[in-house]
């Protein structure tokens, strides 16, 4: 589901976060720890102390227990003993943690007050998109033709010059199936049609599987913008692209304006652009197969 501007979540009502900005995007995490539904602090802070103080903590006991029982032998043995008493220490620490945590929901389970469940990650259903329906006193309008694109942007996946682009797959948090694009026109023989997205709905078939990759900083903002990589885990994705000489069709409710054509000329241009809270549908045409083609 995509929608427009809003001052409170179209499904439970609850407060937006903009994940495009680092400090919104940390309040979002925030909250969604507080809620049961982000990643605990606790196993993290503990991954942590493991990861960095434990190997650190062993090193200093190994050259302390070497100066001041003069081998390496003492030494040895004194760096295994902190690295059990450290292990240990983490392991009841945990142990602990989860035995609140089980106290703590069989209190709001007894109270009537249960977390907020946490996402599914199921895979999302697949679905025909059709034409958009009449918005406000405009009619529908289809747009035909080819692509022309003054200014493209890069797809995240494959980094193509493309008008607009689809990735699809799985990341660490569930399915991902989102999109992008930018201004171009439809060129045709009815004229030019200039198409102005913002939170369009790109239909764009991906064709190729999904496959194992290790983002790079353009795809790590593109998945982390869109609270899709808000933890590590596994990345499967694949892309389609729209680009310049493309066909292509766009519904919407089209406008009329008047341009400036030289000096003194003018023309009227067909223009489509998203009302608030209605996207566009932007569907890529696929070349037409002759008939002895199989």
């Amino acid at each position: 589901m995509r929608f427009g501007r809003a001052p409170r979540c179209a499904r439970c009502g609850g407060r937006l976060f903009d994940l495009r900005r680092e400090r919104t995007r940390s309040l979002a995490l925030r909250a969604l720890r507080r809620s049961g539904g982000g990643e605990p602090l606790l196993p993290r802070i503990a991954a942590g102390y493991v990861r960095y103080f434990v190997p650190a903590f062993t090193v200093l006991s190994f050259l302390g227990a070497v100066v001041l029982g003069g081998t390496i032998g003492i030494g040895v043995l004194g760096a295994l003993a902190a690295l059990i008493v450290q292990l240990l220490a983490v392991g009841a620490v945990m142990t602990l943690a989860a035995a609140l945590q089980g106290l703590l929901w069989l209190v709001r389970k007894v109270r009537g007050r249960t977390p907020i469940p946490k996402p599914e990650s199921e895979a999302l259903a697949r679905v025909t998109l059709g034409p958009l329906p009449a918005l406000g006193s405009g009619a529908e309008h289809w747009a035909r033709g080819r692509v022309r694109v003054a200014a493209p942007i890069l797809s995240p996946l494959g980094h193509v010059r493309c008008a607009a682009f689809r990735v699809v797959g799985e990341g660490p948090l569930g399915p991902v199936d989102d999109a992008g694009a930018t201004t171009f026109e439809i060129i045709s023989d009815e004229g030019v049609a200039r198409v102005e997205l913002g939170e369009a709905t790109v239909d764009v078939a991906v064709t190729d599987p999904p496959k194992a990759v290790r983002p790079d900083a353009p795809l790590q903002r593109f998945l982390t913008e869109r609270g899709l990589l808000l933890r590590p885990g596994p990345v499967r994705l694949a892309e389609a692209v729209l680009r310049e000489g493309d066909e292509v069709e766009v519904a919407g409710t089209p406008a009329s304006e008047v341009e400036a054509d030289g000096y003194r000329a003018a023309q009227t241009v067909t223009v489509l652009r998203e009302l608030p809270g209605t996207p566009l549908l932007v569907r890529k045409l696929e070349p037409k197969r002759n008939s002895g083609d199989r």
